[in-house]
């Protein structure tokens, strides 16, 4: 069975329905695509917010650098919306060798060139 450790950059509607699937069907993962999908860590200023989703303390983090240099993260899902921070964050995390998912289409509108080159 593969192991895939994910990170979510924020945890607004989007970011928080994401957590809520990845948890929630976690087994289901695992019987039919034979994949261990693991919440490795949250970036979230909130952690209230956080935990009332029912984060583990231990994963919330409150920068990208946690992220990025979390050997157990392959997927970084940036869900934080905007493209100043958000197209920083991507990048630091492309070029830390993570796979990124994004829902944000100013960003990639924006900086479609950029983010193919990294």
């Amino acid at each position: 069975m593969k192991k895939v450790g994910v990170a979510i950059l924020g945890l607004g509607v989007v970011g928080g329905g994401t957590y809520k699937i990845l948890t929630d069907n976690k087994e289901y993962f695992k019987t039919t695509q034979g994949l261990d999908i693991t919440v490795e860590s949250v970036l979230e200023l909130n952690k209230e917010r956080a935990l009332s989703l029912g984060v583990p303390e231990s994963a919330i983090v409150s920068s990208i650098a946690e992220v990025v240099s979390n050997p157990q993260v392959d997927i970084v899902v940036e869900v934080i919306g905007g493209v100043k921070v958000a197209r920083d964050f991507v990048l630091q995390a492309i070029s830390s060798g993570k796979s990124v998912v994004t829902s944000n289409k100013e960003l990639v509108a924006k900086y479609w060139h950029e983010l193919e080159d990294a």
